[in-house]
């Protein structure tokens, strides 16, 4: 080994130590459950720059979010004979300022396109849905972080079905995700860069 390849050696072992050594840093716990505010949604392959661009897939991913992480958020549409256009925009609302706080959060993007959306009904400051049955809901392991040059996180993470398994199984679907330390609401955090499931 020449002088110039010892100090090439040298430099990519230095780079990839220093990566590995940073990322011991950081709470595998806390990223999975960044991670799995995606996957129990089921957005498993999708960059921020795809989200961002389509109000549908926004607020989409906002309401999912809210309606397994904060129910309570949601009012109940009541009272049809007085006010039977509104029942038919769906079972429940919630305000978009609580949309828009989700989008923040973990996209680091300030949304303010409150209209309707192929998928959610708009009226006076809230979105509707309607009740349905909850789908089985997949949360993400963290198995490995890696330090990246640009100061984002590279993390490998395998998915399992938080109803019937304690953690992921030995041929369980993998995942591989870009996020991006932030601070949110004066709290370190991190927002998406991309998602998307191995092959």
């Amino acid at each position: 080994m020449n002088f110039f390849t010892r100090i090439l050696t040298g430099a990519c072992c230095s780079l990839i130590c220093l990566s590995a050594a940073n990322a011991e840093n950081y709470d595998k716990n806390k990223i999975g459950t960044f991670l799995s505010n995606f996957t129990e949604c089921d957005y498993l392959n999708i960059t921020r720059e795809e989200m961002i661009e389509s109000r549908d897939i926004l607020v989409s991913f906002a309401m999912c979010h809210l309606d397994i992480n904060a129910p309570k958020q949601f009012k109940d549409v009541s009272d049809c004979d007085k006010h039977p256009k509104e029942c038919s925009y769906g079972d429940k609302k919630i305000s978009d300022k609580a949309v828009a706080k989700v989008i923040k959060r973990y996209l680091a993007y300030d949304f303010n396109d409150f209209q309707p959306t192929d998928f959610h009904q708009y009226r006076n400051n809230y979105f509707y849905m309607s009740y349905g049955a909850k789908e089985l809901l997949y949360a993400a392991a963290v198995k490995n972080i890696y330090a990246l040059s640009n100061g984002n996180l590279k993390v490998t993470a395998a998915l399992y079905n938080t109803v019937t398994e304690k953690k992921p199984s030995e041929d369980a679907v993998t995942i591989t995700a870009e996020i991006k330390p932030y601070v949110w609401d004066g709290k370190k955090t991190w927002s998406l860069v991309s998602i998307k499931t191995n092959d």
